[in-house]
């Protein structure tokens, strides 16, 4: 098993990366590029969430894993389904707090390795 310091350096970058470039629903709506590349890097962050151990998500509850590696599975396997809208409520309601909270762990976590 990698590091959890790996994944969550990727989870980080894919959170600021989102939050920089999708400024307005408007964004998502009428630019392509952005929605994938919004969507592409919500897939990344599920995926370095499936990445990381059990024990690791379950030491550090304070992070909706379940609803990240849940969202990406979602992006992938019904993504002609998905309101972008749902998306948009995402990126305002929780990814604030998900990107907060990895950067905290990054900085302060003693059991990363």
């Amino acid at each position: 098993m990698k590091n959890p310091r790996l994944y969550l350096r990727q989870i980080l970058e894919a959170a600021d990366f989102i939050l920089e470039t999708a400024h307005s629903l408007q964004d998502l709506q009428s630019s392509k590029l952005i929605r994938d590349a919004v969507i592409r890097n919500f897939e990344v962050m599920g995926e370095a969430t499936k990445r990381l151990s059990p024990a690791f998500r379950v030491q550090h509850p304070q992070i909706p894993w379940r609803s990240l590696a849940g969202f990406r599975d979602v992006l992938i396997h019904d993504y002609d389904e998905v309101a972008i809208e749902v998306v948009w409520d995402v990126i305002q309601n929780s990814l604030p707090m998900v990107r907060l909270e990895v950067a905290r762990l990054l900085e302060y976590g003693s059991d990363l390795g």
